[in-house]
């Protein structure tokens, strides 16, 4: 399990995020089937199962809820999708969580692989070498579908924000390990050099993928998720010089990202050097206009106004575009989703399905080792206030085999 489980997790991710025609449905397919067919093979095998009890009682009653919605939904195929993609993100956090120790690494490498495989592609679809397999959707992480916003900034959030974390925790491990042997010492030093070099290089070249992606979603992630990697590192004891050197990384981070989020939009062309910097975007790289908050404040009243009628059991799970349909002003398009993955639930499974959701989420967050995975995770969650990205299947069961692997409990070291 701990070979097959993150080479079908990879596979699956990329099946989707390239962008292949079919790869969207066959994706969605195969994670539907396989996840219960690999759970049930263990449980047949009386291999052992461990459910940590909170979050299992939360997803359960999540389950539940997203039945009751799916029987009275609008859309009932729509629906019973959601609701057997639901029960196949459980189990698959389920063997993530009882084979955390074995899948931490791997999880972590195909990471920064299909990262690595992602900005290639896109770059070549840019630069039109691969016209023939342009997407045709945007539930993607390689093209622009939609006002120039292309998901590949929104996943290099995660390797990113994985070699922030260990370029701020490398001082603790390394002093630990010193302490433990001075023949070590030379050794250390070096693999920490090694490290240190391969994320800078890292950061240095997937900054620009992020800059030109146009998303402002992924902006935002890795600003906030920065911010709070240097608020949970703040309470120990490093050397002046590491202090001063990550609160000047922290600087750095936040106000470019202040600044490119600002001069890719329209409000850039009223400020003297954002107007420059985005007429340059707009003339030279293709970027669209675009409103500083989009048509967000529109999903958000759709939402609410869906909610006031439909408040215990939603509209159906996965029916958004019914409640666009229904509210929308008649200048803004109709949309598939509210662009904010707690709305999103409010719409469709009512409060009897936001309560469990909210409830499975703190307890991820409270009972998580604050690791790099956990960062990694917490940055998807950040994106999913703002994207749609929660809606890319095999994003979700990443973020699901993530939750699994970090969460306290079982195998714990």
């Amino acid at each position: 399990m701990q070979i097959i489980l993150p080479i079908l997790l990879f596979f699956l991710l990329v099946l989707e995020g390239l962008g292949v025609k079919f790869g969207r449905e066959a994706t969605l397919f195969l994670i539907i089937f396989l996840f219960p067919i690999l759970f049930v093979h263990m449980f047949f095998h009386k291999k052992s199962i461990v459910f940590p009890k909170m979050i299992s009682v939360f997803f359960l009653l999540f389950i539940v809820s997203t039945l009751i919605s799916t029987v009275i939904s609008v859309n009932v195929t729509q629906s019973i999708q959601y609701l057997l993609l639901t029960i196949s993100l459980f189990l698959v956090f389920l063997l993530s969580y009882n084979y955390k120790g074995e899948l931490k690494k791997p999880i972590t490498i195909f990471i920064f692989a299909s990262s690595i495989l992602f900005s290639l592609y896109s770059l070549c679809l840019n630069l039109n070498f691969l016209n023939f397999f342009i997407p045709e959707n945007g539930y993607q992480f390689v093209f622009s579908r939609f006002a120039s916003h292309n998901h590949l900034g929104d996943f290099l959030a995660l390797p990113i924000i994985i070699c922030i974390y260990y370029l701020y925790n490398r001082t603790g491990k390394q002093v630990s390990i010193l302490k433990a042997s001075i023949n070590l010492k030379s050794l250390i030093i070096n693999q920490n050099s090694n490290s240190i070099f391969l994320s800078v290089t890292y950061l240095l070249v997937a900054t620009p993928f992020v800059i030109f992606s146009y998303s402002r979603s992924s902006y935002l992630t890795i600003a906030l998720c920065t911010l709070f990697i240097h608020i949970f590192y703040i309470k120990n004891k490093h050397s002046a010089v590491h202090k001063m050197t990550s609160r000047l990384l922290i600087m750095i981070i936040v106000l470019s990202t202040i600044f490119f989020f600002i001069t890719t939009t329209q409000q850039a062309e009223r400020q003297p050097l954002a107007s420059r910097i985005n007429n340059l975007l707009v003339q030279k790289t293709g970027l669209k206009y675009k409103d500083i908050l989009g048509e967000r404040p529109e999903y958000v009243r759709q939402s609410l106004l869906s909610a006031q009628k439909n408040p215990i059991f939603g509209i159906g799970p996965d029916n958004f575009q019914s409640a666009s349909k229904q509210y929308s002003k008649p200048s803004v398009r109709v949309t598939t989703s509210a662009h904010n993955i707690f709305l999103e639930i409010l719409v469709g499974q009512g409060i009897l399905g936001l309560l469990p959701f909210v409830g499975l989420i703190l307890v991820i967050l409270i009972k998580s080792r604050k690791n790099a995975l956990f960062f990694a995770m917490l940055a998807m969650l950040i994106n999913f206030q703002t994207d749609y990205t929660y809606q890319i299947s095999s994003f979700m069961l990443l973020f699901f085999a993530l939750a699994g692997i970090i969460l306290k409990g079982h195998q714990e070291q």
